[in-house]
């Protein structure tokens, strides 16, 4: 008996619908100009950009249950990046809703009933 043809191994090619999006490349960064140069602000923006690297090292590592003093600096860490995130949740919050205080005082003072806004 003819032995039967043998086939190509199938060839499983991904479907672009279903591919994860390119992830678009790294923005170039600047490297900060020398610290003697920088303004006050520039400063801060240095410090705060080393600070939140140091941040992510340090909450990076495992938690450290038998090493008192790293568990402190870890929960030090993440209670510090909490109350960071919560400050500015907190002033986009309060900034949406005084936009929205003035729209509606904006529509009250073109509808003449602004006097009716501010009781």
């Amino acid at each position: 008996m003819p032995k039967p043809a043998s086939r190509p191994p199938l060839a499983i090619v991904p479907s672009p619908e279903l591919a994860p999006p390119a992830s678009p490349p790294p923005a170039p960064v600047a490297a900060p100009r020398a610290w003697a140069a920088q303004g006050h602000s520039e400063r801060l923006d240095t410090l705060t950009n080393s600070a939140m690297d140091r941040l992510r090292d340090i909450l990076d590592q495992p938690t450290a249950l038998t090493d008192p003093k790293m568990l402190s600096i870890q929960k030090d860490a993440a209670l510090s990046v909490i109350a960071a995130k919560i400050k500015v949740e907190s002033g986009k919050m309060q900034r949406r809703n005084e936009g929205e205080t003035l729209t509606k005082l904006l529509a009250c003072i073109r509808a003449g009933e602004a006097a009716d806004f501010l009781d």
